[in-house]
């Protein structure tokens, strides 16, 4: 399996807070044969991300709800995957963010890489 990242398909994350994130991204913008898409976290420092599947591929948000912990931070992209022989997985940028406080509503804290 081949990733590329597609410095044209933006993604934003918004709405964050101690455990949740609204994750956004752009149409995507090449003629490949898509088969799904996939949210994809990580916490800073580990090794383990967690996948999401997006219910369609007309979707270009999801609600990432109460999996995030307190005052972490992660890193977000969107992946599109291929039916293709070569099974290439396309790539949005990568944003990070910094959840917020156990308890405190809405954080603005984010970066792009």
């Amino acid at each position: 399996m081949t990733d590329t990242e597609i410095s044209s398909w933006h993604l934003s994350v918004h709405n964050i807070t101690s455990s949740s994130a609204f994750v956004e991204w752009t149409d995507f913008p090449l003629d490949a044969p898509i088969t799904h898409f996939m949210v994809m976290f990580t916490e800073d420092n580990s090794s383990l991300s967690v996948l999401l599947q997006v219910k369609s591929l007309y979707d270009r948000d999801h609600f990432v709800y109460k999996l995030l912990k307190a005052n972490r931070m992660y890193e977000f992209r969107v992946l599109a995957f291929t039916e293709d022989v070569e099974n290439v997985t396309y790539s949005t940028e990568t944003k990070t963010i910094t959840t917020g406080e156990e308890g405190k509503d809405y954080v603005a804290t984010i970066q792009s890489q």
